[in-house]
C-alpha cells in the first residue's frame, strides 16, 4: 500500500502543493494511506475526502484552496489589543478562521466513505502525549484543528477534556503512522530545508524570536524523524518481523519563508511553484 506523509510547517506546506502536482497529475500517484502533522494534516484531510480514483479532482481542490488562502482565512488579530491578549488568552493570534474553514470544508462522512486510511497528529498539553486520531475517531476534525495549532501563534483545540496543539512539537513527520497503517512503500515530503538560511535580525522582537525558536526546532525534528526512518530499514535486515520499506523523501535545499505564520498569496504560489520543480528534477 502506498502511503503520503507530509510534514508540519505552516504556510510552507504550499511546497507540498507543488510536489503533489507532479506526483499526482503528472505521474498518476494515489494513495492509501495519508498521515500528516500541522498543515500536513490539513492537506491530508483535504485529499482524503476522495477516493484513489478521483485523485487528481482531490488535488484540484486543493489546489485552488492554496491559490485562495491568505492571513485572513487562517488567523486575526484579537480584538481589541492584538497580541497583547496572549497575556490571558492562549494564542498570539485569534485562529478562528482556520477553524471555520476547516469545518466548511473538511467533511468526515466523505473521508469515511472514501476507503482510505488517514491518520493526523497532535500532542496533549494536558499530558505531553501525542496522539494519532483516525477516520475511525468521531473527533478526527478536531484532531485536524489541532494538529493545525501552531504552537503558541494558533489556538490550541480542547478534545475529550484536554488540550491538544501541533503534532509537530513532538513528531513534524508522522512516518511511523504510515508503517503501522500498513505502508509498504512512501513518498514523504518535508518542509524543512536540509540546509538552514533562514536570515536572523538578533534585535527582533519576542514574535520573529518565538517563530525563529519553534522553526528551529521543527528543522531538529525532522532530522530526528529521518534518522528514524533509515533506523527501521537498516533494522528489516537483521530483523524478519520488519520488511524494507522504500522511502522516497524531498525536502527544499534552502529555506522557503522566514515566518511560518504569514500566508502571503504571492510566497505560497512561489513555494508552489518551487515544489513542483523540485519534484520534477528527483528521480521517484
Amino acid at each position: 500500500m502506498r502511503a503520503l506523509v507530509l510534514s508540519g510547517g505552516g504556510s510552507k506546506g504550499a511546497y507540498q502543493i507543488g510536489v503533489l502536482r507532479h506526483l499526482i497529475m503528472d505521474l498518476g500517484r494515489q494513495y492509501d494511506i495519508l498521515c500528516g502533522v500541522s498543515v500536513g494534516a490539513l492537506n491530508c484531510s483535504f485529499l482524503s475526502m476522495f477516493n484513489k480514483e478521483q485523485e487528481k479532482e482531490g488535488f484540484e481542490k486543493l489546489l485552488q484552496f492554496w491559490l485562495t488562502v491568505n492571513n485572513d482565512s487562517i488567523w486575526k488579530r484579537w480584538f481589541p489589543f492584538g497580541k497583547l491578549h496572549a497575556l490571558w488568552l492562549k494564542s498570539l493570534f485569534n485562529s478562528q478562521p482556520l477553524i471555520d474553514t476547516v469545518h466548511q470544508y473538511v467533511n468526515l462522512d466523505a473521508i469515511r466513505k472514501s476507503g482510505r486510511q488517514v491518520s493526523v497528529g497532535a500532542v496533549s498539553l494536558t499530558t505531553g502525549q501525542y496522539r494519532s486520531f483516525t477516520q475511525d475517531d468521531d473527533s478526527f476534525v478536531d484532531g485536524v484543528l489541532a494538529s493545525s495549532a501552531f504552537p503558541s501563534g494558533l489556538k490550541p483545540i480542547f478534545i475529550d477534556g484536554e488540550l491538544y496543539t501541533d503534532g509537530g512539537v513532538k513528531h513534524v513527520t508522522p512516518l511511523k503512522e504510515a508503517i503501522n497503517l500498513g505502508a509498504t512503500e512512501v513518498d514523504m515530503i518535508l518542509c524543512a530545508p536540509t540546509m538552514s538560511t533562514a536570515p536572523y535580525d538578533n534585535h527582533s522582537a519576542a514574535l520573529k524570536l518565538a517563530l525563529r525558536t519553534v522553526d528551529l526546532m521543527s528543522d531538529e525534528i525532522t532530522d530526528a524523524d529521518l534518522k528514524m526512518a533509515i533506523l527501521y530499514n537498516k533494522m528489516a535486515e537483521f530483523d524478519s518481523s520488519k520488511k524494507f520499506i522504500p522511502i522516497n523523501t524531498i525536502r527544499p535545499k534552502l529555506n522557503l519563508v522566514d515566518n511560518s505564520l504569514e500566508f502571503d498569496p504571492v510566497q505560497i504560489k512561489m513555494m508552489i511553484d518551487k515544489g513542483y520543480e523540485d519534484a520534477k528534477a528527483m528521480k521517484w
